[in-house]
């Protein structure tokens, strides 16, 4: 079923992608180096991250938004005003 090389050269890979993150993590500005256990130098730089994420997501879709809600009013507004004309153009006949 499975060929052992097959399995060896998958966990190779695996563990030179996990040591190439942790390298990347590691020469990055996001991740400041500190004193400090590992534990809370990592929820301190989740919290700073997911912050940032957070903010930039809020700012490019709350633009988005108000469009789709004053175009939502809008079809509102002319679905009701037809509906309007219609009836009153039934009743007149």
């Amino acid at each position: 079923m499975f060929d052992c090389e097959t399995l060896i050269d998958g966990a190779t890979k695996s563990q030179e992608t996990l040591e190439a993150i942790a390298n990347t993590m590691y020469e990055s500005d996001l991740f400041p180096r500190g004193q400090g256990d590992l534990h809370s130098h990592f929820w301190t730089s989740y919290e700073r991250i997911a912050k940032q994420s957070d903010e930039d997501f809020l700012e490019r879709h709350n633009g988005d938004l108000d469009v789709q809600l004053i175009f939502e009013c809008f079809i509102d507004n002319i679905t009701s005003l037809s509906h309007y004309g219609i009836g009153r153009f039934l009743l007149r006949r």
